[in-house]
């Protein structure tokens, strides 16, 4: 799929190459092609092919043991956690939000 995708968009700027730069249809194919060929290849990570369970696993012990190091004086120090891993990706925020024992006890600092 991705083969012919980078195909496809080959062969859309070839002819682009052939129009004028007003053409924004093809403009816009092209755009289109390129996010399709990067969520293509987004499929194929390491996170994407692992199972939900094995990620929720390491994202709790990842915010367990920074929890630990962040508390510095009684004041917590720097962003939390659980946000953190939802501001990666789009696979890491689906995971997170997937995984409610990251969220059964969430703390609002001042």
């Amino acid at each position: 799929m991705i083969l012919e995708a980078q195909e496809q968009l080959a062969t859309l700027e070839s002819r682009r190459d052939g129009a004028d730069d007003s053409d924004s249809e093809l403009t816009n194919l092209k755009d289109l092609k390129v996010v399709r060929i990067a969520s293509l290849q987004n499929i194929l990570t390491p996170i994407c092919r692992m199972p939900l369970e094995i990620v929720s696993e390491i994202f709790m012990v990842y915010c367990s043991i920074n929890h630990m190091y962040r508390w510095r004086g009684g004041v917590h120090q720097g962003t939390c956690t659980r946000i953190i891993l939802t501001s990666v990706c789009a696979a890491w925020r689906n995971a997170a939000l997937a995984t409610p024992e990251l969220w059964s006890e969430l703390k609002v600092y001042r």
